[in-house]
């Protein structure tokens, strides 16, 4: 008897730290890329952004005021995020299922005309899978819709509140220089 329960504890144990691996191993992602494109709006007023984050907790922002980043301004700063935010991060990306299922986009005549934008790129790397690359598409099927944003709000969230700040503030300088 005491054999069996021996050996139903070490089972136990066995299955226990075999799933918590298995969880661990889902999340094997080297970097991503968040971009965001404001709609169809006059020069002045468009903007776009990239977010890349690292899992070494390092991060970038680039942000170009315009549609062309030869003749307008663009800003890009680095910055550094906390472990906890990774977590958070890596949470929301295994609840978005974005590892776990192939997110396939709206058909096509589900698709908004005009209007702002946004897609994400997972860079893989493990053993098995060195240079894979995630991509989600920037019109999810409506199943998926809700856990990509609160993904995409995750990494919003990650780059520092005085960066954003400062950025919003050139966007409104730069609108303004461009009114007269």
């Amino acid at each position: 008897m005491r054999t069996i329960t021996f050996l139903l504890i070490a089972v136990a144990i066995a299955f226990n730290i075999s799933c918590s691996q298995d969880k661990d191993e889902s999340i094997k992602w080297k970097s991503l890329e968040y971009s965001y494109y404001a709609g169809s709006v006059p020069p002045p007023y468009h903007y776009e952004y990239t977010v890349t984050l690292e899992r070494e907790l390092k991060g970038t922002i680039k942000y170009v005021l315009g549609y062309s980043e030869k003749d307008v301004p663009v800003y890009k700063f680095n910055f550094e995020f906390s472990e906890e935010q990774l977590n958070k991060l890596n949470e929301a990306l295994e609840s978005s299922k974005v590892f776990s299922e192939k997110i396939a986009q709206l058909p096509n005549d589900k698709i908004p005309i005009g209007g702002s934008t946004e897609h994400l790129k997972i860079y893989i790397s493990s053993d098995d899978e060195e240079g894979k690359i995630i991509a989600i598409p920037s019109f999810p099927q409506e199943e998926y819709k809700e856990g990509i944003k609160n993904l995409y709000d995750v990494i919003k969230k990650i780059v520092p509140e005085d960066i954003r700040k400062d950025l919003e503030q050139k966007k409104e300088d730069y609108i303004n220089s461009q009114k007269d």
